[in-house]
């Protein structure tokens, strides 16, 4: 990630937002390095500022199930979580690899974008990450917000 990257994501965001979202750019490039993709992923920071994945609390009957199946049940997982009053976590993000349609010169191209969402128990933001696979190496290109 370039400087100038860097610098648009912190003035976006706090500094919550932004720590996640660091914490998290290691393993989605890992992720993508390995497989060429990734079924949905989450992290969570408790009140002490640790952050640490996590997973759906569910066994599976299919060994790969369908990524929508999986953001369901992170999504619900984690508002759970927030709903409990003595709630030990503040933020959690959820990262999906995904898509962007865009047109140029009458051709429809699709880019590489991991769709990043930011939950708290007041709050929801989505933001997307372009990257580009060269070289056999990920490079994140830029940020939609």
């Amino acid at each position: 990630m370039n400087n100038i990257g860097l610098k648009k994501l912190r003035l976006q965001l706090n500094r919550n937002e932004n720590n996640l979202i660091k914490a998290s750019l290691p393993y989605l490039k890992s992720f993508i390095n390995e497989m060429n993709g990734f079924y949905p992923f989450a992290m969570i920071m408790d009140n002490n500022k640790k952050i640490r994945s996590i997973s759906p609390d569910v066994e599976f009957e299919d060994e790969y199930p369908n990524s929508q199946y999986l953001i369901e049940l992170y999504e619900k997982g984690i508002e759970n979580e927030f709903k409990k009053l003595d709630s030990e976590y503040d933020i959690a993000i959820l990262c999906i690899d995904t898509f962007l349609n865009e047109k140029i010169d009458n051709v429809e191209l699709k880019k590489n974008a991991i769709e990043l969402r930011l939950i708290t128990s007041s709050n929801r933001k989505s933001i997307k990450l372009i990257y580009s696979i060269i070289n056999n190496e990920v490079i994140f290109m830029d940020w939609i917000f």
